[in-house]
Parts: structure tokens; C-alpha cells; sequence
């Protein structure tokens, strides 16, 4: 990185600050990552331990003021709320957490009875018939996707297209890795993680970066 230290934690502040305001759950996750990759990339630029210290205890006094001033707190409160989140046996799942739940073990039990997928156009009926059956009306009302486009893309193709999947992401990751392109594996890594928790490529921010 050719800019210090100092530039490259005052992005990072900006970035908990914005990240924080959007209450999502898999941005923080992003941010953990982000924040771990700087200050590894900036070992080497000659600062002490404290001060690459206290822009580390800033952003999280920051991220923790957001979380407790903002609905980001209670979405994240979700995660450690069994009663919210382990809904899948009931037709009560509404928080953001439950409906996930919901889609991906009704996601898996279609996977593990069509192998090499439902087809494209295929998946949202599918979906939505297993919901049914749950009696998760909320879930069904909403028509919710895989909420995960691993799941997505076996749902669609099977089992093949999800190995092609993989198949790219390792050729990605190794040739950045022998170009020593940190950055590239980086955004590897975000896109990877982010695809845990969302159908990632059934969106347009998926497709088209801004």
C-alpha cells in the first residue's frame, strides 16, 4: 500500500460508520475480514503496535455506538436468540434470521432430492410449495429466494454447476495468489463469504459493481 497507516484506518472508520447504518448482518462479517486484511497489509509500514492499536480500538468503540444506537443492534441480537431464529418447526418465522433458516432447510431438502437441480425458471414455485407445506406463511407470502447462492445454484443446476463454482474460485484465488495480488484474493474472499448469505448472483448488485 503506498499510502500510511493513518489513511488506510481513517477508511476503515468511514467504513464501520457506513457499514453500520445498512444493519446488515453479513457486513459485518465483510468489515471483520476488511479489518483483519489491513492490518496485516500494514505490518510492515514501521508503526507501533499502539498506534496501529488505537485506530483498532476506535472503530470498535464506533461499531459498538452504532450497534446500540441504531436497529443494527436488534438485527444482530437475531443471531443469539434461539427462540427467534430456530423457528423452522413452527409457522411463526418473521425475523430476518428465521426466514433464512427457513429457506436454506427448505432449500437443502429439495437439493437432496433433485441432484442435478430443478432448472432455472423452476426454483421460486418449488420453493414456495415446500413453505406451503411448512405452513411458514410468512416465508410463502414473501416468496423468498435460497437466501444463499451456493444453495441457489444447486437448487438451479445441481451439483455440477456448484463444482464449476468452486472450480472458479480456487483458479481466482491461485492465480492472485502467484501474482501476489492482494486485493483480487480480498475481493475473493467478500464475494465468497457474502454468497453464504444471500443469492448473490439473482441480484443486480451481484451482477453490475458500483
Amino acid at each position: 500500500l503506498s499510502r500510511g497507516l493513518g489513511d488506510v484506518y481513517k477508511r476503515q472508520l468511514w467504513l464501520c460508520l457506513f457499514v453500520g447504518l445498512l444493519a446488515s448482518k453479513s457486513g459485518y462479517l465483510s468489515l471483520g475480514v476488511v479489518g483483519v486484511w489491513s492490518l496485516w497489509s500494514t505490518r510492515n509500514q514501521g508503526k507501533s503496535i499502539l498506534s496501529r492499536l488505537k485506530y483498532v480500538i476506535t472503530a470498535v468503540f464506533l461499531f459498538g455506538a452504532l450497534l446500540y444506537l441504531t436497529p443494527a443492534g436488534e438485527r444482530l441480537a437475531e443471531l443469539f436468540n434461539n427462540d427467534e431464529v430456530q423457528q423452522t418447526n413452527t409457522s411463526h418465522a418473521v425475523t430476518s434470521s428465521g426466514m433464512r433458516m427457513v429457506a436454506w432447510n427448505s432449500s437443502l431438502e429439495l437439493i437432496a432430492s433433485n441432484p442435478f437441480g430443478l432448472g432455472t425458471g423452476n426454483v421460486q414455485s418449488s420453493l414456495r410449495e415446500v413453505y406451503k407445506s411448512k405452513e411458514e406463511w410468512k416465508v410463502y407470502e414473501d416468496g423468498l429466494n435460497a437466501h444463499n447462492q451456493y444453495l441457489q445454484l444447486l437448487l438451479e443446476n445441481g451439483w455440477p454447476a456448484f463444482l464449476l463454482l468452486v472450480a472458479a474460485f480456487v483458479f481466482f484465488i491461485r492465480t492472485a495468489k502467484r501474482n501476489k495480488d492482494p486485493i483480487a484474493m480480498l475481493f475473493a474472499s467478500l464475494i465468497i463469504l457474502n454468497m453464504m448469505f444471500e443469492s448473490f448472483l439473482e441480484r443486480q448488485e451481484g451482477i453490475v459493481f458500483t
